[in-house]
């Protein structure tokens, strides 16, 4: 039975309930205030007859007596039989008035002595009729249950009118959500449904659209990655494979022109194979960032130390994109607290971005700059400059910008680079700030905690604010 039905049911139920125990309120009410008035009744017959028969005695009127009661029979229909004994010395005379009822009937006896004489008397012992007495309170207590029973179903018809749309109107969505949840299942991301109420199940359908459209968004970042990852094991991979047999012939050739190309085949090897090491890295520290087992050691270091490693690892390679790499350094730089082969990693990354993305003649920088408590260090380019509205997805996992595949050398970003860089500066208690403009070029810049511990022999810190700073 679908939730619609049984929440139809049960809200009937609980009418029928209520309508039930109105009706029997109404009823019981009704019949004990019938049952107070047919006793009012009883004791007004009794009364009337005890004025009657002092009235006889005082009168010394029997037939007085009997006329009256027969007056109180038109007056009381319930009063059907009287039966008066008139005690009068030296006799007594019995005088009936009436027909005994069939049926049920109420005895009553009451005797009424003359206050002048009190040998004379006058007992009444007379019968009302059950049915008589009770007709009223029975056609009283028929005439309610009959208007309770028509309003009751006027009433629940209206209410299973009402019960059938309002169970509908709370499980319509859950219909639609289920639909929605069967073609996500099938692969099918992306799809919203339309709800405007702010209540609890428009705050669901606004959590699950807001989940499908994440799905949305993953899928497409894994196919992006899938993709990034073919190409990017693809390349270097066919590289290395071509450049094997190159490497065979020349070690067949002793010749000393064979011997310079062995070199130069190995220095490709050698590049590819660093290609594929950093790519590996990647992937290991995202799978490592997404575990939560990523640490991070961190210890006095110096920054110009970081940057020297990194200008001396990629120049080769910015010479052959024919970009310039520099790096400006100011005297005398606090050292920092950090982890220096996680931010070797970073400024690894982030030199291999502004390579990729810089044209030939273009110049990449690293340089850092002390502001306050904090050493920032960046890594600046003259290259094609990232959308506005691609800024927000740069440090998010597996999302790249639309120009992404616009690189120097071929290559599809991967979206885990910047990602990375993100986690791991986080993990320093440092900030990561971006500027950017297309067509002018990208800064990326990241902050570490100046250490306590003095560097040795470094000359007296100057005031330095500008290059590699971000606002």
């Amino acid at each position: 039975m679908s939730i619609r039905a049984r929440l139809t049911l049960w809200l009937c139920a609980i009418l029928l309930g209520v309508i039930a125990l109105m009706g029997g309120g109404i009823l019981l009410t009704q019949w004990t205030l019938a049952t107070r008035e047919a006793s009012n009744q009883i004791a007004l017959i009794e009364g009337s007859l005890k004025r009657t028969a002092s009235d006889a005695l005082l009168q010394a009127d029997d037939l007085l007596l009997v006329g009256n009661i027969k007056f109180l029979e038109s007056q009381y229909p319930p009063l059907a039989f009287a039966e008066i004994r008139w005690k009068r010395p030296p006799a007594d005379q019995t005088i009936t008035v009436g027909f005994p009822p069939q049926g049920a009937a109420i005895s009553r006896r009451l005797t009424v002595k003359d206050p002048f004489s009190p040998s004379k008397s006058i007992t009444i012992a007379f019968q009302i009729a059950r049915a008589a007495l009770d007709s009223k309170a029975t056609q009283s207590v028929k005439r309610i249950a009959k208007m309770t029973l028509f309003s009751g179903t006027a009433a629940f018809i209206f209410f299973v009118v009402f019960a059938f749309e309002f169970a509908k109107s709370l499980t319509a969505p859950l219909g639609s959500l289920a639909t929605l949840a069967e073609e996500i299942g099938r692969g099918r991301f992306g799809r919203k449904l339309p709800w405007r109420s702010r209540d609890e199940i428009g705050r669901f359908v606004e959590a699950f659209n807001a989940m499908s459209e994440r799905l949305a968004t993953l899928d497409e970042s894994k196919k992006n990655f899938v993709s990034s990852v073919t190409h990017e094991l693809r390349s270097p991979l066919g590289a290395i494979e071509s450049f094997m047999p190159l490497i065979e012939g020349a070690l067949d050739d002793p010749s000393t022109a064979a011997r310079s190309s062995l070199r130069v085949y190995l220095d490709r090897v050698r590049d590819n194979i660093h290609r594929l090491r950093l790519f590996v890295e990647d992937l290991l520290t995202s799978a490592a960032i997404e575990r939560g087992s990523m640490t991070c050691l961190l210890a006095p270091m110096s920054i110009p130390g970081i940057s020297r490693d990194i200008l001396n690892l990629f120049q080769a390679k910015a010479e052959n994109l024919e970009v310039t790499l520099r790096e400006e350094m100011p005297s005398g730089l606090p050292l920092v607290m950090g982890d220096a082969d996680k931010l070797r990693h970073v400024v690894v990354n982030l030199v291999h971005n502004a390579l990729k993305y810089t044209p030939a003649g273009g110049t990449v920088t690293i340089a850092a700059a002390r502001e306050g408590e904090h050493v920032w260090l960046s890594v600046s380019d003259t290259g094609t400059g990232i959308d506005a509205e691609d800024i927000s997805k740069l440090f998010k996992l597996f999302s790249k910008g639309r120009n992404s595949d616009r690189t120097q050398d071929g290559s599809q970003g991967t979206g885990l680079g910047l990602y990375i860089v993100k986690s791991i500066i986080e993990k320093h208690g440092g900030e990561v700030r971006v500027r950017s403009e297309p067509r002018a070029g990208t800064t990326i810049g990241f902050s570490l905690k100046i250490t306590a511990i003095k560097q040795e022999g470094a000359a007296r810190e100057a005031p330095h604010s500008g290059q590699g700073g971000l606002s």
